[in-house]
């Protein structure tokens, strides 16, 4: 049996606020999924900066001799990292770069001198 016009009319309605209710919930959610993303995009942004800095600094102590290096064994502070030198065997230095802050190790490597250096006697 089909239904009168005048009983459709109070189904449309209910359609359009179904539909109305459907988009406003699907909208809420878009907002905090993009609110979400910006948060996690700003974040590796940082991330990404201080690995760079903290590749710099590394490289810089790549290139240092061996007196160098054990002159500067032990942990200091490098700006706002914390850089650790350790020589694990004669001429192999463990060299890591930490966030100052936190402690979170960024970068770590293990260092030997190329030939290229003068070998020094202990």
């Amino acid at each position: 049996m089909p239904i009168a016009p005048r009983e459709r009319r109070g189904v449309v309605l209910v359609d359009v606020l179904v539909a109305v209710t459907m988009l406003g919930t699907a909208g809420v959610f878009l907002a905090a999924h993009v609110a979400e993303t910006r948060v996690a995009l700003r974040s590796y942004a940082s991330r990404e900066e201080q690995v760079r800095m903290a590749t710099s600094m590394l490289a810089a102590h790549v290139i240092m001799r061996p007196a160098t290096l054990r002159g500067r064994i032990g942990e200091s502070v490098a700006g706002r990292f914390r850089v650790t030198i350790r020589e694990s065997q004669p001429l192999l230095f463990e060299v890591t770069i930490s966030d100052g802050a936190t402690g979170t190790e960024i970068l770590g490597t293990t260092i030997y001198p190329a030939e290229g250096h003068v070998r020094e006697e202990r």
